[in-house]
């Protein structure tokens, strides 16, 4: 959802925390996405939210889209993959940003596990 509407409802709201998803990510362009209405909707959810949990898989790094949502550093977690560039999750782990990596299963195909010490630590710090 998008428009006028969307944004006026997310207004009235308060979010303990944001999940996101952007188009295209960067250390240079930020969080960015394909279209004017989707990136104008997440910078309202996060001005909302106390808190953002983003999720950014490996593709999505070192790119950037038309519309510019917010700075690469404004998340306070970021779950990626091993895909997503090494420099780059330690550049924004030194700017205070918790970089989480989810590891894939090869048992179980495509699923995507965080183990429970790390799951704690991660709702640890959204606490």
């Amino acid at each position: 959802m998008v428009g006028p509407l969307t944004l006026a409802s997310l207004r009235s709201l308060r979010f303990d925390v944001a999940v996101l998803s952007p188009c295209a990510f960067s250390l240079e362009a930020g969080m960015t996405a394909f279209d004017l209405g989707d990136a104008e909707v997440k910078l309202q959810a996060l001005a909302v939210s106390t808190r953002s949990m983003v999720l950014v898989d490996g593709a999505k790094w070192d790119r950037a889209a038309l519309a510019y949502i917010c700075p690469a550093d404004r998340p306070d977690l970021i779950i990626t993959d091993a895909t997503a560039p090494e420099a780059d999750r330690a550049v924004l782990a030194q700017r205070g940003v918790l970089i989480q990596v989810a590891e894939t299963n090869s048992t179980e195909g495509d699923r995507v596990e965080i183990n429970s010490t790390k799951a704690n630590d991660l709702q640890e710090s959204l606490s």
